[in-house]
């Protein structure tokens, strides 16, 4: 008796069902990563805005140069940087807030909440934005 070489089609049918339900279960997981590591860039590029922010505040003893040019964050080299990282991967609303010894800044993310930091060392994701009537992220 000769022996047939080869898959049958049933074989063939099984294997390719199993693929099939692995790369659904790939996709499905995959789905808000995107949204995921674009809130996270918002996320560092507002860490590094506190750091400009404590800069400004040592050369100054206050904050009031934070928001003071209309890129929104702050006059100097390395906020508008920051600026562009933010409205790059999220809506592009940023909100920032500055007087004295107070400071909030926040940016909305890509699920339509905001992270905001403030003065304080506060960092958190908030439903509201930051205005002159909270210098906190509340």
């Amino acid at each position: 008796m000769k022996k047939k070489k080869g898959f049958t089609l049933i074989e063939l049918l099984v294997v390719i069902t199993v693929i099939a339900i692995l790369a659904s279960t790939v996709l499905v997981n995959l789905r808000g990563a995107s949204d995921r590591a674009k809130d996270s860039r918002i996320t560092s590029a507002l860490s590094q805005a506190r750091a400009v922010a404590e800069i400004i505040y040592s050369r100054n003893l206050e904050y009031n140069n934070l928001c003071s040019t209309p890129s929104a964050l702050g006059a100097t080299d390395q906020l508008p940087v920051l600026q562009t990282e933010i409205t790059e991967n999220g809506p592009g609303t940023i909100h920032c807030y500055a007087s004295g010894n107070d400071y909030c800044v926040s940016a909305e993310l890509n699920d339509g909440e905001f992270w905001c930091i403030d003065g304080t060392r506060s960092k958190r994701t908030t439903a509201n934005t930051c205005t002159s009537a909270t210098s906190e992220c509340n």
